[in-house]
């Protein structure tokens, strides 16, 4: 069973130092498309989502949390081959279990719903191929947006994998086996799908660490 934690605090918290909400100007620089950012847990994808979607003053939109929300689910809950299995707590966060078809229409939708706007779509790792009967389908809908890019480390699995594991060990995660299997093979499964896309590597070429900053005007140079 997958497990969310609430992102109320971190969808509607102060925004981060240093970055500067006011570039309405930024808007008008590419194609109206949403912004696509995908990658596995631990690359700052999502801070980084945040970060960028108040830079540009367009909206956030996270799939992590569409995923529970109810409007799809009572959209979607009774269309032939879908299971929708939800369980919302008021202090723990949410639970669901829902099958691939259930993702899928909610991803579809999504696309459906703002592929002709700007806004930044934060792309759980999970959600950027679902499974392997769905992940071509997946990612034709990705590549509707001219503007879609993979946070990874480098195109060594094994790097990315190390650094990854352990910015999330000292974010307190447990790492059991069996979950960290899965993790090695999203890292994986990103890189071979998404060899097309636009990288944003989350290190400089001194293997340092790059801040939010720099991952935002790095994607934001990158805009078509």
């Amino acid at each position: 069973m997958k497990y969310l934690k609430l992102y109320e605090n971190f969808m509607e918290g102060e925004s981060l130092p240093g970055v500067d909400i006011s570039s309405e100007d930024k808007i008008s620089q590419y194609e109206s498309k949403p912004i696509i950012l995908i990658g596995a847990q631990g690359t700052g994808k999502s801070t980084t989502a945040k970060a960028l979607s108040k830079k540009l003053g367009i909206p956030l939109v996270t799939t992590d949390m569409s995923m529970i929300d109810e409007k799809y689910e009572n959209m979607f809950k009774d269309e032939p081959g879908v299971e929708v299995s939800i369980k919302r707590h008021p202090t723990q966060g949410m639970y669901y279990d829902s099958n691939d078809k259930y993702v899928f229409c909610v991803l579809n939708k999504l696309m459906e719903e703002y592929g002709d706007k700007k806004i930044v779509l934060d792309v759980g790792g999970t959600h950027a191929y679902v499974s392997e009967e769905l992940s071509s389908d997946i990612i034709k809908l990705y590549s509707q947006s001219p503007n879609l890019f993979v946070f990874n480390v480098s195109d060594d699995v094994d790097e990315s994998y190390e650094l990854l594991k352990k910015r999330r060990e000292g974010r307190g995660e447990e790492t059991k086996d069996e979950d960290d299997k899965k993790f090695r093979d999203t890292i994986d499964k990103l890189k071979n799908y998404y060899k097309e896309t636009q990288k944003i590597s989350i290190i400089n070429k001194d293997k340092s660490e790059k801040t939010t900053d720099e991952l935002v005007d790095d994607i934001i140079s990158k805009l078509k």
